[in-house]
Formats: structure tokens, sequence, C-alpha cells
């Protein structure tokens, strides 16, 4: 159940519903009935919508802290208040 759990895990599109596959496969393999399908995309459309939010919210605050330790940032320039 693991190794079908880890490479589902890294073959998964990054669609939408490109967890429905993963789904199929892992159901079936495990033995779980079809009808669970149906449960099991129902929340991961609804924790689809909260994940994707929350990514999306703190995406440029990732791309500047990797950019800063890659000593691509100039600091100064961002803290500095210009005023006309």
């Amino acid at each position: 159940m693991m190794i079908t759990v880890c490479i589902l895990a890294v073959a998964t599109p990054p669609i939408p519903g490109g967890a429905m596959a993963s789904y199929t496969v892992l159901l079936t393999q495990l033995g779980i009935p079809i009808e669970a399908l149906a449960v099991a995309l129902a929340c991961d459309a609804v924790f689809d919508f909260i994940d994707t939010g929350i990514d999306q919210f703190l995406l440029p605050y990732i791309l500047l802290n990797q950019a800063g330790k890659l000593g691509l940032v100039d600091r100064e320039t961002l803290l500095s208040r210009k005023t006309k």
C-alpha cells in the first residue's frame, strides 16, 4: 500500500482533477468499494480550492524569500520609502 501511495503521489499530474486517476487506481488496488470514489473526489475538490488559494497567497513570499537567500534581492531598495 505504501509503495502504491508513494508512486501515485509522484505520478499525479498537477492539473485540476488530476487526482481523479490516482484515487481510482488507489481505491481499486486497496479493494475499497468504488462508491468511496465519489466521496474522495468531493472532498478533494473542496480541499483543492482551499489549497490553491493558500498557495497563490503565499507564492510571492516564497519567491522573495528564495531570491533573498540567493542574494538576488536589494533589501535597501525594498525597505526604503521614497516620498515625493
